[in-house]
């Protein structure tokens, strides 16, 4: 069983020494594939594209959502071995994120990317609308400091889910995507 708090307190502290350690000449982030699930009934993704460096998408939300949640899972691994390391695994209320953004420096780095690349409110109830995700470059959008390690792959899953009545679960969506961390140059890094 793995340790999430510990983990978690991990990326938090390590945070300033990843980021200093690690200049961005020194890695590039790549997307090497993006898979999306959706329950049709709630939500449509109308579009999904992505090049090497950038994605988007469009979607319609068919419903108000009063009480969603999303889970995120971070893990990390290396193509030539079979074990993976989990990073990061949170579920938490999407309307949330403003607060947990104050305490945990990785949900900082996604509330700004939600802000700065999507039209998504994170306040609820979710009105239905059509909301997107406009060309989000990777290096703004995925803090590879957190997670940089040369020559891994880090996979993202993210899935939806609305809490009703009766602690009854509706699916809403998952998305996952794996992003390429790839080494650019050579010495200085503790890495």
């Amino acid at each position: 069983m793995v340790d999430h708090t510990r983990t978690l307190l991990f990326i938090v502290c390590s945070m300033k020494v990843l980021m200093s350690d690690v200049t961005p000449a020194c890695f590039h982030v790549e997307l090497g594939a993006m898979r999306v699930v959706a329950n049709n009934a709630i939500i449509i993704f109308n579009s999904t594209n992505y090049t090497l460096t950038y994605f988007g998408f469009t979607l319609d939300l068919l419903q108000a959502l009063i009480n969603p949640t999303f889970k995120l899972i971070i893990t990390r691994w290396k193509p030539d071995k079979i074990e993976e390391e989990v990073l990061f695994n949170q579920t938490t209320l999407v309307c949330q994120l403003v607060r947990l953004s104050r305490r945990f420096p990785f949900m900082e780095s996604a509330l700004r990317a939600t802000l700065l690349f999507t039209n998504i409110t994170l306040k609820c109830p979710i009105p239905p609308a059509r909301y997107a995700i406009f060309n989000a470059k990777l290096g703004k959008v995925f803090p590879a400091g957190f997670f940089y390690k040369p020559n891994t792959i880090v996979t993202m899953d993210l899935s939806y889910h609305e809490h009703g009545p009766s602690d009854n679960v509706d699916f809403i969506a998952q998305v996952l995507i794996n992003f390429i961390i790839k080494q650019q140059c050579r010495g200085g890094n503790r890495f």
